[in-house]
């Protein structure tokens, strides 16, 4: 799953490509995509709806936005973002803390965030996600190393108490 804004930057497009190819080998997985388009980005949506029908996906699903998204992160398996111009995103961490591996397209503050093939994984490709999701997917023990790994990176390098520290250390110079 993902939550993500619907806008053109977010590239879910490569999220549904990524889909695409693996519901060749895993037929019964599925991706739920958990918010919604700015107002300038409805075409955006109308051109994602398209890509599922040419790809022939039934396995996606959009949600909208939603205020309680731990609900849906206590059930999946995998995060999942393909956004570019990411700063240090809060769904990732979010996802993390939950004690979920994170496979994210390269960018920005992700690189911090996700430790390849520690916490996740970085990716470049449509073909790339769907094979780290591919073997997350069928190795439960990999899966719950790297979620377990997740959620203990967060608490050492993200807390709420680091967090603060370090933004104070800023607003002090």
């Amino acid at each position: 799953g993902t939550v993500t804004r619907l806008v053109p930057y977010k590239r879910v497009e490569l999220l549904l490509e990524a889909m695409a190819i693996l519901s060749r080998d895993i037929p019964e997985a599925s991706l739920t995509i958990i918010g919604g388009p700015d107002a300038s980005s409805t075409e955006y949506v109308t051109d994602l709806r398209r890509k599922i029908r040419e790809l022939s996906l039934e396995n996606v699903f959009f949600v909208g936005s939603y205020p309680d998204v731990n609900r849906f992160l206590a059930r999946w398996k995998v995060f999942v973002l393909a956004g570019e111009r990411q700063g240090c995103p809060n769904a990732s961490l979010e996802a993390m803390a939950m004690g979920l591996p994170v496979i994210a397209f390269e960018s920005g503050g992700l690189r911090e965030q996700v430790v390849n093939g520690k916490t996740g994984y970085l990716v470049h490709t449509p073909e790339e996600l769907a094979k780290r999701l591919k073997s997350l997917l069928r190795d439960p023990d990999l899966r719950r190393r790297l979620g377990a790994e997740a959620r203990r990176r967060i608490r050492e390098k993200f807390s709420m108490e680091r967090t603060a520290k370090a933004f104070a250390e800023v607003i002090d110079i």
